[in-house]
Formats: structure tokens, sequence, C-alpha cells
């Protein structure tokens, strides 16, 4: 058979090969390539490199820095800030109460100058209410009687720091006390004693409590046994019934009154 009189006829083998790759062919797509898109995922990577490379720049940085400030690789810390001074103002020591120590002083030197007293006064806390040794020997000396004007006394009444009287028992000496103070502490410097002026500061409370055989039978208020020695202090004034602390043998201080009669009564009778 010729190939003019193949109209119809079935194709041959390499005819049918060359159709199958041809349609293979064909089914295949071509890969679109995009610059855009390449360019801006190479962009995106190159921003992250760019990140990760300023922080290991600004990590390298912060350890030189440190190096730097710690003296040159050095494992130093910096030293902390200085501590300012204090501005607070050291605390001073308030000065001593004039009143107290006239109390505690003249209440001591009482007791001092009797033999079967003298052990209960500490001469190293009287000392301490002077401003030296010299003062504290000058004033106290060796018996107490410098303070009291160089009378031996047993009774001791109180107007003031400045107007202190003696008695013994009831009666008045007719000399009189008063103390001088440093200014800053509130220690005794010095004693001053004149003559005064011959009038006891209250004769009731001296005649009630300097008399070991009065009235009361050698008894004072609130059944007390008559003392050795007796204080009184701090009277009240502008009233008409006069009051006074009354110390008994330098013991716990109990309140009287005395009216405007002289009658005394006991305002307190704690012991």
């Amino acid at each position: 058979m010729n190939s003019d009189d193949r109209n119809g006829a079935a194709p041959t083998l390499e005819e049918e090969l060359a159709a199958a790759m041809a349609e293979f062919a064909g089914g295949e797509r071509t890969p679109v390539f995009d610059p855009g898109a390449i360019t801006r995922s190479a962009g995106v990577r190159r921003r992250r490199i760019t990140l990760g490379l300023a922080a290991v720049g600004a990590a390298a940085a912060t350890v030189a820095a440190v190096l730097v400030s710690s003296g040159g690789g050095q494992d130093r810390r910096p030293a902390p800030p200085a501590t300012p001074p204090s501005t607070t103002a050291p605390a001073t020591t308030a000065a001593l109460d004039a009143d107290d120590v006239t109390r505690k002083l003249f209440i001591a030197a009482e007791l001092y100058q009797q033999p079967g007293t003298r052990h209960l006064v500490d001469t190293a806390r009287i000392a301490a209410l002077f401003t030296d040794a010299a003062a504290f020997h000058r004033v106290w000396g060796t018996d107490a009687r410098p303070l009291t004007c160089g009378q031996h006394v047993d009774g001791v009444l109180v107007g003031s720091v400045g107007d202190v009287q003696f008695y013994r028992g009831g009666t008045h000496l007719g000399r009189d006390a008063g103390l001088t103070f440093d200014g800053a502490t509130g220690r005794v410097t010095d004693v001053v004693c004149d003559g005064g002026d011959g009038t006891p500061g209250d004769q009731v409370v001296a005649d009630r409590y300097g008399r070991k055989d009065g009235v009361s039978h050698g008894r004072t208020d609130c059944g007390r046994p008559a003392p050795t020695v007796w204080f009184a202090d701090a009277p009240a004034s502008g009233t008409v019934v006069r009051g006074w602390t009354v110390r008994l043998d330098g013991g716990v201080p109990f309140t009287i009154s005395i009216d405007q009669n002289d009658i005394v009564t006991p305002a307190n009778c704690t012991p």
C-alpha cells in the first residue's frame, strides 16, 4: 500500500509517540518569575540580619562601657554612691530641774548630818548634782554643813530655790540659803548664805513636825512617829489654805493643808 492511499488509515507508532509527547508538554505550566517578589523577600532577610547585627552591636557597646568604667577589663563593679552625712543634730542632755535638785540636796544634807541615817546617802549621786568636783567639795565639804550655812540641822523648809530656811526641831536657826545653778546644765555651782529676816517660813509646819514632844505626844499626822529629820516645800500661794509637801526622814512625801486658824489637816496619808 502506497502512502498516498493512507487517508483514514491508522497512525503509525511514530505518529502516536509524537502526539503523546506533545500532549504531555502542553499539560505543564511554565513557571512565572516575579522580580519584585524576589526583591521583597531579600529585603526582609536583610532587615532581619540588620536588626540582629544591631542587637549584637548594642550588647557589645554595653560590655565595652562596663569594661571602660571598671578600669579596662578588670572584674569590678562601679562603687555605690556615697551616703550623704546625716544632718540630724546630736541629742542634747536636758538641764536638771532646780526644784528637784534642791529637794534632793537638802534632804540628803539632813540625813548625812545625823549619824544614824548617814548610811542612807550616796555621796556619788550627790556629787553628780554639782558642776564639778571643786563645787562639790566647796558646798558639801566633809559633813554637808557648808550647804546648811555651817549649822547642824534636822528641819528644812523651802519657800523657793533661793529661800531655804533651817531648823533644829521646831526652832528657826535664823540662817537662810540660796543655791546658784549653771544655766546650761542646771547643776549647782555654789550656795549663798545670809542672816535671813528672822521670820520662819511657816511656824505651824515647824511646830507640827519639828517637835518630838508636841501635842501629838511624839507622833505626827497620819499616825507617823516623830521624825528624825523633816523637810517641807512648795506652799500653795494665793489661797486661804496653805498647802505643803512634807517628807519625814526623807521618805515618801505627803500633802498637808493649813487653814486660816492654823489647823493642820493631812490631805494624803499614803506612807
